[in-house]
């Protein structure tokens, strides 16, 4: 999470349960991309936790990564930050935004809209506000989608038990 490794490695933990829950009230294959998401949410988050724990001890306080372009990350402000070459682009952060949030607007099914507004919202904070730290403070966003993916596979089971029963 975007404040200390405790709180990464915390929600990493329950949104990993979120998603094997979730996976676990898929009906139709068609939905585990759905239901798998909070796992990738939990990876990132535990990605993050190391990275909480691997910063203090670098020894200028940052951790670069050597790819085509340099990119580094460092705490600051209770955040990490990722620091790389590359300015901020309203038009990518708009059509990220579109290409993550419109097809989950476009649902018949009310959770996934409101799983889209959540993802909305969150994109739109974490980039108007907290740039350099996006990817960090997105977590907290992360987590609170992944309860509404939950929420829609459970409601999703209760219905066909609704169904199935005499």
């Amino acid at each position: 999470m975007c404040f200390s490794a405790t709180a990464s490695f915390v929600t990493a933990g329950v949104t990993g349960t979120i998603g094997i829950v979730s996976l676990g009230r898929v009906n139709d294959p068609r939905e585990l991309p759905l239901a798998a998401t909070p796992i990738l949410f939990a990876l990132q988050q535990s990605i993050e936790g190391f990275l909480w724990l691997d910063l203090p001890l670098a020894p200028d306080g940052s951790i670069s990564i050597a790819l085509t372009l340099p990119h580094s990350a460092v705490i600051l402000d209770d955040h990490i930050f990722y620091v790389t070459e590359h300015q901020r682009s309203d038009v990518v952060a708009l059509a990220y935004l579109a290409a993550t949030t419109l097809p989950l607007f476009l649902s018949s099914q009310r959770t996934v809209v409101t799983l889209g507004a959540i993802i909305f919202v969150g994109i739109a904070v974490a980039y108007v506000f907290y740039w350099e730290a996006f990817v960090s403070v997105w977590c907290f966003f992360a987590a609170a989608a992944s309860i509404v993916i939950l929420c829609h596979f459970e409601w999703s089971r209760r219905q066909r038990l609704r169904m199935a029963s005499p």
